[in-house]
């Protein structure tokens, strides 16, 4: 079971890692690009660094003591990753922005305009809806990880006290 809790939660951890790859690896033109067709290759470098980050992950549940205690790991940490992507998504709006700003310099500025105001509405519209969205499943995740593993906390109670 702990084999498990550690391989499903490291997933978890990796796909909530992912937003900060994207945000230091990629590009303003890949984000353009993703929001235009919808979806794109993330890039090789943001691919082997979620591979490393679910390798540590399932080392990292693999070393609890239960499986309990692997899934309270993993839950926690993938809950402060997602509550943290909104961070990731203002520097991923700011390299667009960038981007856009510098496809204005050359060409038929009403063209450019028109396209680059629809491609930052959408840009927005979708970070602000995925920020929502993760700091929502990263309260989840919290939760349930706070409430997941936790030693019980029984107090015995002797039916005689002891003399003082």
């Amino acid at each position: 079971m702990k084999i498990i809790a550690a391989v499903i939660g490291g997933f978890i951890v990796a796909f909530a890692s992912d937003a900060y790859f994207h945000a230091v690896l990629a590009s303003g033109e890949e984000f353009i690009a993703m929001v235009h067709k919808g979806w794109s290759f993330p890039g090789w470098g943001v691919l082997v660094c979620m591979v490393v980050v679910w390798g540590a992950a399932i080392f990292a549940g693999m070393r609890s003591v239960s499986a309990a205690k692997a899934w309270r790991k993993l839950l926690l940490c993938a809950g402060i990753l997602l509550l943290l992507n909104p961070i990731a998504y203002l520097i991923v709006w700011a390299k667009v922005n960038a981007t856009l700003l510098g496809d204005l310099q050359g060409g038929s500025a009403i063209n450019n305009l028109l396209s680059s105001a629809f491609t930052v509405a959408a840009v927005q519209g979708a970070l602000v809806i995925s920020a929502v969205i993760s700091v929502l499943i990263g309260v989840v995740c919290l939760i349930i990880g706070l409430l997941v593993g936790k030693d019980p906390q029984v107090v015995y109670i002797s039916p005689n006290p002891p003399p003082t």
